[in-house]
């Protein structure tokens, strides 16, 4: 082990918020992902070194100098359950230590999406034994390479907020009433005492059921099904919430990353690593919501890597967040939902262009098909005809509303048209646009 060893006298507590991650070759993104945890209270973090053979202990040495980060060798295999063990010796040294204990990844960015620190945040739920964070799944946002910048600057496309994926949680726990994790994402707590959601709702551990694995190959190519796929447990209420703490997940940071994030897992297919990646892959919701954070990260690093020597971490992260100022500058939870709601929006409007599209292509194949009643050709002239015509309800001159009459009447005399076609037929043509 490397780092600070003296603990905090008997009673007393040396830290509001630590954190804990198990890592393996992430030398990369380590100066980030701990900037981005001490700029959001985080005080103090264990790391559990799982065989790294990259330049991870070299990137550590300033952050074990500056007393923020403790490592410890952990060389047990992941299939014997490397995580869930580090996790259970994690909070039996942290007992007594610390408040609050963020049992995290690398890749999962815990925040507040209401620009307060999470330290800031945790204290109302002191009353509880730990509170739960969904995640908000990021995928490669078009990165074939690993990206020069920040994760969180250069990663701003996201699942939808309500992907069944996003239901896994990650856990901030109390470790005086922890007793002991439930897999990596749960913990169970003392009796009478429990877990709860972010707007207090007490929570349950339930075992998800077995059969949906066998749907991770399908969830690949339709990765919106109801259910997830890889969840062993869950909990309960499942629902995603959040408004007050979040999680941000970059599972797949680039398509180089792919082959880099499994390289450990020698017993894992190749084709089950190409479906975890493939499912994880989502860029649906554009949602920069870290980007304004960027500058206090790179503040951090450049501070811990300059000074080699311990400094007081919760008295200048509060000044710095002061200076930077996120609570102007976080995107609020419902500016978000609002972005969903215009890419819903404009989704629907580009399939209905697509229908309207493909049924003009109809029309002018029933306009010489003899099987086509004569009026429904007449309403497909008139609707054709209409935007040349030299009357207009609203004259094009008016700007916008101008043309809104010519999209209506074309509109409606196509889906009229379409009607008055019989079905057989109609079928016939629909066959034929996919050859013109």
């Amino acid at each position: 082990m490397q780092g600070n060893e003296a603990s905090a006298p008997n009673g007393s507590l040396r830290w509001y918020l630590s954190a804990m991650a198990a890592i393996k070759d992430e030398a990369p993104y380590l100066d980030e992902w701990l900037a981005f945890c001490v700029s959001e209270g985080v005080e103090h973090i264990l790391l559990y070194d799982n065989g790294s053979t990259d330049n991870s202990r070299e990137v550590l040495q300033s952050w074990i100098a500056a007393g923020i980060v403790e490592l410890f060798d952990w060389p047990i295999h992941w299939k014997n359950g490397a995580q869930t063990k580090a996790y259970a010796d994690a909070l039996r040294r942290l007992r007594g230590r610390t408040r609050w204990v963020a049992f995290i990844d690398p890749d999962e960015f815990l925040f507040s999406p209401t620009g307060k620190s999470v330290a800031e945040v945790l204290k109302r739920y002191e009353d509880h034994a730990g509170v739960i964070v969904n995640w908000q799944c990021y995928g490669t946002s078009g990165h074939k390479t690993r990206p020069t910048g920040l994760t969180i600057e250069c990663h701003t496309r996201r699942a939808k907020s309500d992907w069944a994926r996003n239901h896994r949680v990650k856990t901030i726990v109390d470790p005086l009433l922890a007793i002991e994790p439930e897999g990596s994402h749960l913990f169970k707590v003392q009796p009478g005492r429990a877990l709860v959601t972010e707007d207090f709702t007490p929570v349950r551990v339930v075992r998800a059921l077995k059969w949906r694995r066998r749907f991770r190959h399908i969830a690949a190519l339709l990765p919106y099904l109801p259910f997830d796929p890889y969840s062993t447990r869950e909990p309960s209420p499942r629902r995603i919430s959040v408004s007050e703490l979040r999680i941000n997940h970059y599972v797949i940071r680039s398509e180089e990353d792919v082959a880099l994030k499994y390289k450990d897992r020698n017993s894992m297919r190749e084709r089950d690593r190409r479906t975890h990646a493939r499912y994880h892959d989502r860029n649906e919701v554009e949602d920069a919501i870290l980007v304004s954070q960027a500058g206090l990260v790179r503040e951090v690093i450049a501070r811990v890597h300059a000074a080699d020597a311990p400094f007081r971490t919760r008295e200048w992260v509060i000044t710095a967040r002061e200076r930077w100022a996120f609570d102007a500058q976080r995107t609020p939870a419902a500016a978000l939902q609002l972005v969903e709601a215009r890419g819903r929006f404009l989704n629907r409007l580009k399939r209905s262009a697509r229908l309207l599209r493909r049924n003009l292509v109809v029309l002018w194949l029933a306009a010489r098909d003899r099987r086509v009643p004569w009026y429904a050709k007449a309403v497909a002239g008139v609707a054709g005809a209409y935007p040349v015509w030299p009357i207009d309800f609203i004259p094009d001159a008016v700007p916008v509303l101008g043309y809104i009459d010519d999209v209506v009447i074309v509109s409606l005399g196509v889906f009229l048209a379409t009607r008055l076609i019989p079905a057989a037929v109609m079928a016939d043509l629909w066959a034929q646009t996919g050859q013109v």
